[in-house]
This record gives structure tokens, C-alpha cells and sequence, in this order.
């Protein structure tokens, strides 16, 4: 059973974010190990892989800005600068990044103050999602006493939804050109 799990599902890694730094436990042969804090002192909100292989993960604090940072080993980190940002003089703080997703090359970031963000080179560079931003009556969105966030994103082929506390899900078929609320 191991060979034949081996074959199909090399090794299992999982990362585990926590208020004051992240963790990931890697199972190799059915022998699991614990590797951490990473990012001590540091919220980690979420962990991805890359359509190119490569790790993700979203940290945030009460008094520096929401980052995301990159690894192709799990062990050296390096954050991706720019990351994902509202424009200087919109009157929005991104506050942190709540998921991130992959689907067909592209990666997804829900973020607080809820909004998406797309990245087509593996998480070098992000774009605010024009679709999901714009979305008429937006400006009448209000946190609830989670806040105001995108914090589920799943994406399959082109289809894509998008779960916003306190206002809904929307779904796009066309990769988040568009968006209807469901």
C-alpha cells in the first residue's frame, strides 16, 4: 500500500497558519514531521501552491501591511513584491490575504477588505479584479463582526466563485471577467 500511495502521492505537505507564525508538516513514508514556526510574531492566513510548483503563503500584522511570500522548498522564503494592493487614494486597505487559489496558470487572492486578486505569473505581479470591484452596489457593502472579506475562492476550469461575509457568493463563467451574485 505504501509503494502504491508513493506512486500516486508522493509526499504530503500541509501548512498550518496560526496568529503568531505558520507550521507545516510533511508526511514522507508515512513518517510525519513538524517544520516551524516559520514567519514567527506574524499571522499566516494562507498557504498555496503555485501552477508552477512553487509555495505561497499570506502574512499579515496589526502593524505592517499584508504580504505574500514565496518559496520553492518550503524552507527559504522570499515575499513578492509588489503583492496585492488596493490603489494609493481608493480609500481601501487591504488588511489581509484570506485565500489563494490556482486554476488553469492563473492564481486567485481573496483579501479584507474584500476584493480578488489575479496573478498570471505565478504570483510575481497582481491585479485587482475589475469584474468583482466595480460590482454595482459595492460601495454599499458592510462588514459584519467577521469584517468585510473574500474569504473563499474556488476556482474550477473557468468557472469561479467568490464567498463574501455579510454580502453573498458570486460566480463568474469566464475566469472573473464577470460576476453574477448567486
Amino acid at each position: 500500500v505504501c509503494a502504491r500511495r508513493k506512486a500516486i502521492m508522493p509526499d504530503v505537505r500541509i501548512g498550518i497558519g496560526t496568529k503568531k507564525g505558520g507550521y507545516v508538516v510533511t508526511d514522507t513514508d508515512g513518517s510525519w514531521r513538524l517544520t516551524g514556526p516559520l514567519f514567527p510574531g506574524w499571522r499566516v492566513t494562507a498557504w498555496a501552491r503555485s501552477p508552477d510548483g512553487g509555495y505561497l503563503t499570506a502574512i499579515s500584522s496589526s502593524w505592517f501591511r499584508a504580504s505574500l511570500h514565496r518559496s520553492s522548498d518550503l524552507e527559504t522564503w522570499e515575499p513578492i513584491v509588489p503583492g496585492p494592493a488596493y490603489a494609493a487614494g481608493s480609500g481601501r486597505r487591504l488588511e489581509h490575504v484570506d485565500t489563494v487559489t490556482a486554476a488553469e496558470g492563473r492564481l486567485y487572492a481573496g483579501v479584507t477588505e474584500a476584493g480578488l486578486f489575479t496573478s498570471d505569473d505565478h504570483g510575481a505581479t497582481w491585479a485587482v479584479n475589475q469584474a468583482l470591484d466595480t460590482y454595482p452596489g459595492r460601495e454599499t457593502w458592510i462588514p459584519d463582526l467577521g469584517g468585510l472579506s473574500a474569504h473563499h475562492v474556488i476556482a474550477v476550469g473557468s468557472r469561479l466563485w467568490a464567498a463574501i461575509s455579510a454580502v453573498g457568493v458570486f460566480r463568474s463563467d469566464d475566469h472573473g471577467e464577470t460576476f453574477v451574485r448567486t
